[in-house]
């Protein structure tokens, strides 16, 4: 379901290459090898592995339960005679909304009966009142610094890899989307790059939202 030659469809979707719109197979290999020395890497593969298997093990029960059913005959037989039973009649509709409110009188007693006969309709389910307290996690001064070197070396590794695509989806926390953005949509910080069409420089590194990234033009801009 992995490396075999029908991989499973998740497996399929997470590894196809955005340009061709194939399976790559040379993405998955790469991506279990990384999965050996990255921590972060390999818990996001046994996420996906974890659902690959619950998939194929609901398929199996589903079959199984599939395969066990059947119509007896004398099942068939009534379901044919159900629907060959058939009547021709006429029928006249009025809308509801037609009739006044004024014509309906509705009594106290009305109520109470109609209550009492719907008494289970009205029931509802204890509520709770709950107390919880809140921590904010945020990254200590040694956290930062940790993550400004990473993202240095980094860059260095992206401007030399032969396939940023590829690149991106093995060591980002987010997998890259493709989309193509008009040159107003572009932060400010970037447009005067991104004007540059340097198809080899990397921008970068700054932080944006509180995460550090290093950017790329993967194609010319068209301003609109």
């Amino acid at each position: 379901m992995v490396l075999g030659n029908n991989p499973h469809q998740i497996v399929q979707q997470l590894f196809t290459d955005q340009q061709t719109g194939t399976f790559n197979k040379s993405f998955l290999v790469n991506f279990l090898k990384q999965t050996e020395v990255d921590e972060t890497a390999k818990k996001y593969w046994l996420f996906f592995e974890n659902e690959i298997v619950n998939d194929r093990t609901n398929t199996k029960y589903n079959n199984l339960v599939s395969k066990g059913l059947f119509v007896t005959s004398k099942q068939a037989e009534f379901e044919k005679n159900l629907t060959a039973n058939t009547v021709d009649f006429s029928y006249i509709l009025k809308n509801y909304a037609s009739i006044s409110d004024s014509s309906i009188k509705i009594s106290q007693s009305d109520l109470t009966a109609y209550y009492a006969k719907h008494k289970e309709s009205y029931k509802r389910t204890a509520l709770r009142d709950i107390e919880y307290v809140t921590f904010d996690v945020v990254p200590s001064e040694d956290d930062i610094k940790q993550t400004e070197q990473w993202i240095n070396k980094t860059k260095d590794e992206f401007i030399s890899a032969p396939d940023p695509v590829e690149f991106i989806n093995l060591s980002a926390d987010s997998r890259y989307v493709g989309f193509y953005i008009p040159l107003t949509s572009v932060p400010e910080n970037l447009k005067d790059w991104v004007k540059r069409e340097d198809l080899k420089d990397v921008f970068g590194p700054y932080t944006e939202n509180g995460s550090y990234k290093n950017c790329q033009i993967d194609c010319s801009w068209r301003p609109t």
